[in-house]
C-alpha cells in the first residue's frame, strides 16, 4: 500500500504528471513507429533509449514513495477506539528500536483513555504499553539488544540523565518521549510493531526458558 500522502501528491501533480507521460507516449510512438525515410537508426536508438530511462525513473520514485501499513488499535476520541491503517513504525532516533509485537496485554489505563480519564493522552495514538515481541531493527546508538532478540518492553520509556531517571522515579521523566509516554502520548504497542525510544533502557531480552506469555505477565 502507498502512503496517503502519495496519493495526494499525484493529485496536486496530476496535470504535470499528464503532460509528461503524454510527452512520453509521442515519444514512444515516434519510436515504434520512425518514419523511414525521416529518422535515421541512431535516432530511433536514442529514442527508445530514452522512453526506457524515464519510465524507470519514474518507477523508482514511486517505488520509494511506499511504505508498510500495519494494523493498529487507535484511541480516536472519548468513549472510541478502533482498528486503523498505520504506517509501519520508523527509527526516529540513534536510540530507538523497532519491535514486532508478539503478545500485548490490555491495561486498565487503556481503558482509563477511553472513558477520558487521561488528559494527557492524545488522539489518534495507538494504545498499549504492556507486550513483549521480537527486535526488528535498531537505531545506531543501541547496544543492548539486536534484532532477532526476544524482547518485553517496559511500561515506561525513560532517558535514564534527567533528575528524576537519577533517582529512579523514571516515571516522571523529563524528556518528552520518557515516563508514560507509549500508548499515551506516542505510539504504543497494541500493533504489529512498535517504536520504543531509549531501548537501551526500555528493553529486557527474554531468556530461552522463558515464554512469551510467561514473559507478559511477569
Amino acid at each position: 500500500m502507498l502512503r496517503p500522502r502519495l496519493v495526494a501528491f499525484i493529485a496536486i501533480c496530476e496535470s504535470f504528471l499528464k503532460e509528461r507521460f503524454n510527452g512520453a507516449r509521442k515519444t514512444a510512438r515516434i519510436a515504434l513507429n520512425p518514419p523511414k525515410s525521416n529518422l535515421p537508426p541512431k535516432l530511433f536508438l536514442h529514442l527508445l533509449l530514452s522512453v526506457f530511462i524515464y519510465c524507470r525513473k519514474c518507477a523508482i520514485i514511486i517505488s520509494r514513495l511506499e511504505v508498510s501499513i500495519v494494523k493498529a488499535l487507535t484511541y480516536i476520541e472519548h468513549g472510541k477506539f478502533a482498528l486503523t491503517d498505520k504506517p509501519k513504525p520508523e527509527i526516529m532516533d540513534p536510540r530507538d528500536a523497532i519491535v514486532r509485537v508478539t503478545l500485548g496485554s490490555i491495561c486498565t489505563s487503556d481503558l482509563h483513555i477511553k472513558h477520558g480519564s487521561v488528559p494527557r493522552a492524545v488522539p489518534g495514538i495507538t494504545v498499549g504499553h504492556e507486550m513483549v515481541g521480537v527486535v526488528e531493527e535498531v537505531g545506531s546508538a543501541v547496544t543492548t539488544v539486536k534484532p532477532g532478540d526476544r524482547v518485553t518492553v517496559n511500561v515506561e520509556t525513560f532517558c535514564g540523565e534527567c533528575f528524576f531517571c537519577q533517582h529512579g522515579f523514571v516515571n516522571n521523566c523529563t524528556d518528552p518521549n520518557g515516563g508514560w509516554a507509549l500508548g499515551c502520548r506516542i505510539d504504543g504497542g497494541q500493533a504489529e510493531f512498535v517504536r520504543v525510544p531509549y531501548a537501551d533502557q526500555g528493553l529486557n531480552k527474554i531468556p530461552d526458558s522463558v515464554t512469551n506469555e510467561q514473559a507478559l505477565f511477569v
